[in-house]
């Protein structure tokens, strides 16, 4: 990550969103009115590139990152769903870690609904997203409190409160498309902090890369390694350990392609290639014995 940019990685979410929003009700899997805006012009899957998107697509999609567009729609979906659970089951606070261009804060959550919503970002990426919604309408969004956080540097507990989070209320913290671009130690030191920090009950949501990004057998570089490279990976049958022993318990695990194929099979679409290398486990903060 670069210190002053906001993030590239971000801009190529937001872009996969806004094509899977086009399409009508019945083809695609969620519709995200705000990601366009989140998206430059002339921008690709590359970041600006003079070449169309469809080539783009294709190079990447065949080639240097096979099936990630598909788990980038398939993940949306999976997230939106859980947290609007959480807030069906009661859930009292929420903390979007590395939020990026996400729209959740304000296509989910109204400020009637009586919940504050911590959005957890790098400032570069956190003061352009403020910047953006600044011409939307509504804005600013009351419920939302912006809180910059270098996650290889800052203490998640300091920069929190200061914003005024909570730990004695039940929280669900949603932690996408972000571990595999930190290492080991800051992947631990933010999960632990979640255990540590919040009451028993409440829980957590992330993705993650199936395999260390330094095993011999991962040699495709995607293109952005340069800026935002990916660091960590853990095996799925390796995470429930990993999870305990940082103080977690209920540990539900999915991997994105079986996901996807849940989804497309709903919808009665056609089933679209997703990324074997990628799963989603939500975890739930353990009591003390």
């Amino acid at each position: 990550m670069i210190k002053e940019k906001s993030s590239t990685t971000a801009v190529g979410t937001a872009l996969r969103r806004a094509i899977e929003s086009k399409k009508n009700e019945e083809k695609r899997l969620f519709c995200d009115p705000f990601a366009h805006y989140f998206v430059p012009p002339n921008s690709t899957l590359m970041g600006q590139s003079i070449f169309p998107n469809w080539l783009i697509r294709i190079y990447l999609d065949y080639w240097k990152e096979i099936g990630v567009s598909n788990l980038v729609i398939v993940r949306t979906r999976f997230f939106d769903d859980a947290m609007k659970k959480a807030i069906h089951d009661g859930v009292e606070q929420f903390v979007i870690l590395g939020a990026g261009f996400d729209s959740r804060a304000y296509r989910l959550f109204s400020p009637d609904m009586k919940l504050s919503v911590f959005e957890v970002d790098f400032p570069a990426t956190q003061n352009r997203k403020k910047e953006i919604m600044k011409n939307i309408q509504g804005f600013p969004f009351s419920h939302v409190r912006y809180v910059p956080v270098d996650f290889t540097q800052d203490l998640l507990e300091e920069s929190l409160k200061k914003y005024g989070y909570q730990k004695t209320l039940k929280t669900f913290f949603l932690w996408e498309g972000v571990s595999f671009y930190l290492t080991e130690e800051a992947v631990r030191n933010t999960l632990t902090f979640i255990a540590e920090h919040s009451i028993p009950g409440s829980s957590v949501l992330f993705d993650y890369l199936h395999f260390m990004p330094s095993e011999k057998f991962y040699t495709r570089k995607t293109w952005h390694d340069k800026e935002e490279p990916l660091q960590w990976g853990i095996a799925p049958e390796k995470t429930p350990f990993f999870l305990n022993s940082l103080g977690f318990c209920d540990i539900q695990n999915e991997s994105a392609s079986s996901a996807g194929k849940r989804y497309y099979d709903e919808k009665k679409l056609r089933r679209r290639f997703v990324s074997p290398t990628y799963s989603f486990v939500q975890a739930v903060v353990a009591g003390i014995d």
